[in-house]
């Protein structure tokens, strides 16, 4: 009986170990239907949810990432182009996450992931590191009014940092997250619209914009990039720790 009670300890404490990492944990946290699109960036350029592969341009490649490996960018004409599709087109709620790198601040906003066409304005979302190292996320609606939250302290360059956005349709929040921690807030009324013009290049671009017509690209390592119709997993903090 003995030996029976003391398994039935450790199975107990096991699981709730386990459960404990699951929620900590945004690679694990089960996300149910939320989750839309998921690049781990582990040797090729897929979605490994949603089907929204991408296709490398310019002088992007492979390094060891948080997990893996990950998306290294030379912040002058490497980016990741996918094509638009009807899952990518969130207008309600929404939260972003991934892993980066900053090798060095950008002289324009530099994109994380960003969804949009080649027309001026007109982005629905779009998730950046501003020159000043701070971290955004902007929404746009079909009459291009545009709603921002933006960090109020500069990311560190050279370190490994879990960054996080959402939009709360339910509330109208906008938050950034660094590390897990909140940053920044704000409430709008705007929401970001669906349809693409697509005779404009529509589609998402991770390391810049989803064409090469513009310039905003991204000096560093970006990994595990996920998109999600919730607003909740942008709150979940990191587990897994830098391997720097």
């Amino acid at each position: 009986m003995e030996k029976i009670l003391k398994a039935l300890i450790v199975a107990f404490f096991a699981l709730l170990i386990v459960g404990t990492h699951a929620l900590a944990d945004p690679a694990v946290v089960d996300p149910g239907d939320s989750l839309v699109a998921y690049w781990p960036a582990d040797g090729d350029f897929n979605d490994v949810v949603g089907g929204n592969n991408g296709t490398p341009h310019g002088g992007v490649c492979f390094v060891p990432g948080d997990i893996g490996l990950a998306f290294d960018f030379d912040g002058k004409t490497g980016r990741v182009a996918i094509p638009d599709s009807p899952s990518l087109a969130l207008t309600q709620s929404l939260a972003i996450t991934a892993w980066i790198d900053i090798n060095a601040y950008p002289t324009a906003a530099a994109f994380i992931l960003f969804r949009g066409d080649d027309r001026p304005g007109l982005d629905p979302y779009k998730f950046f590191v501003n020159p000043e190292g701070t971290l955004g996320l902007s929404i746009s609606d079909a009459g291009n009014n545009e709603a921002h939250v933006v960090s109020p302290s500069p990311l560190p360059v050279g370190v490994w940092t879990y960054v996080s956005a959402s939009l709360d349709n339910s509330t109208g929040v906008m938050s950034v997250y660094i590390n897990g921690i909140l940053a920044a807030t704000s409430t709008t009324t705007v929401r970001p619209f669906g349809p693409l013009d697509p005779a404009q290049s529509p589609g998402l671009g991770i390391g810049n914009v989803q064409s090469g017509n513009y310039t905003d690209y991204f000096d560093g390592i970006i990994d595990e990039v996920k998109l999600y119709d919730s607003a909740q997993p942008a709150a979940v903090p990191p587990f897994v720790d830098s391997p720097r």
